[in-house]
C-alpha cells in the first residue's frame, strides 16, 4: 500500500483539465514548462493529519497548497518565495507524489545543494532560502508544494 498522502494527491494529477500551464516570467514566476493546480481548503484535513507533528513543532498552518507537474524541459530557476503583503510565509514543504521510472534530472536545489526525493518523501526549508529544480531531461515528476505561515501571524 502506498503512502496515504501520495494516494490522495496522485489521483488529482490525472485530471489534466484542472492544471494551468504557467508562463515563465521571472522574478514573478520562476517555473518553466510546469503546470499548476492550486488547491483549496477541502484538502486541509489530509494535510493536517499527515503533517500534524510538523504543524505542532513549527507552529504553522498551510497557507497556499498547489500541485506541480514537471515534464521534459521543465525546471524552476533559483528563487525565493515572495509572499503577498500581510501573508508572510515561514516554511515551504515539497512532497514528491509521483515520478517516472525513467526520470532524468528534476532534483531539488536547496541553497545550492542538490536533493533527490523518493515518492512520499518531504523536504522542508525556511522562508527566504534560495531554491529551485534542475531541468528535467526525461520522464516526469509530480509534487505537492505547501507554503506555510505562522499560526500567530494569522490569528
Amino acid at each position: 500500500m502506498e503512502h496515504f498522502l501520495v494516494e490522495h494527491f496522485k489521483e488529482l494529477f490525472n485530471q489534466d483539465n484542472n492544471f494551468n500551464n504557467l508562463i515563465y516570467n521571472p522574478p514573478f514566476e520562476n517555473l518553466k514548462g510546469v503546470s499548476k493546480f492550486g488547491l483549496d481548503e477541502t484538502h486541509a484535513p489530509i494535510i493536517h493529519s499527515h503533517f500534524k507533528e510538523d504543524i505542532k513543532q513549527k507552529e504553522i498552518h498551510p497557507k497556499i497548497i498547489k500541485l506541480l507537474k514537471y515534464k521534459p524541459g521543465s525546471y524552476a530557476s533559483t528563487h525565493t518565495d515572495e509572499p503577498a503583503k500581510g501573508e508572510p510565509f515561514t516554511w515551504t514543504s515539497i512532497t514528491l507524489i509521483d515520478k517516472s521510472d525513467d526520470l532524468l534530472g528534476g532534483e531539488n536545489l536547496l541553497d545550492g545543494i542538490t536533493k533527490s526525493l523518493d515518492i512520499g518523501e518531504t523536504v522542508w526549508y525556511p522562508a527566504g532560502m534560495p531554491h529551485g529544480v534542475n531541468k528535467l531531461y526525461q520522464g516526469y515528476r509530480n509534487v505537492l508544494v505547501i507554503l506555510w505561515t505562522s499560526i500567530y501571524l494569522t490569528e
